[in-house]
């Protein structure tokens, strides 16, 4: 398969991006900037999908989907394979931030994480949830 681009993850949305930032790490160099795109429930995000990639190649370096249709967190994220020890670093960095700032009481509540290796099934997979919710 081709590489997974930013014209990937627009069609994923269906080209409704309500965010975008550059990137400051510098583990994707330079031209890293990300886009967003969630779906709201009554009272939060049932689904969100959030993308890094490169505004020259276009190329895609990560992309994560947060679904909470069924009532359950489930996390869907790919990887670039020539990024994959860059994103394991951030998140390590941020998990690390993240239990820091919790009350040593807190209970963490289950989540389901899914991580895909092959491009084409991430896209399907997040596809047909986001096709299902509608």
């Amino acid at each position: 398969m081709k590489d997974f681009t930013i014209n990937d993850y627009l069609e994923l949305i269906n080209y409704e991006v309500q965010e975008g930032t550059k990137i400051l790490w510098k583990y994707y160099g330079e031209n890293a900037y990300s886009y967003s795109w969630a779906k709201h429930g009554a009272l939060a995000y049932i689904q969100e999908c959030n993308v890094v990639f490169d505004t020259k190649t276009q190329l895609v370096y990560e992309c994560t989907f947060f679904d909470s249709t069924d009532g359950k967190d489930h996390e869907h994220n790919w990887c670039h394979p020539e990024f994959k020890y860059f994103k394991d670093l951030v998140d390590k960095e941020r998990e690390e931030l993240q239990l820091s700032l919790l009350p040593e009481d807190f209970d963490n509540p289950a989540k389901f994480t899914f991580s895909y290796d092959d491009e084409c099934e991430f896209l399907t997979t997040v596809y047909n949830l986001i096709k299902e919710a509608k």
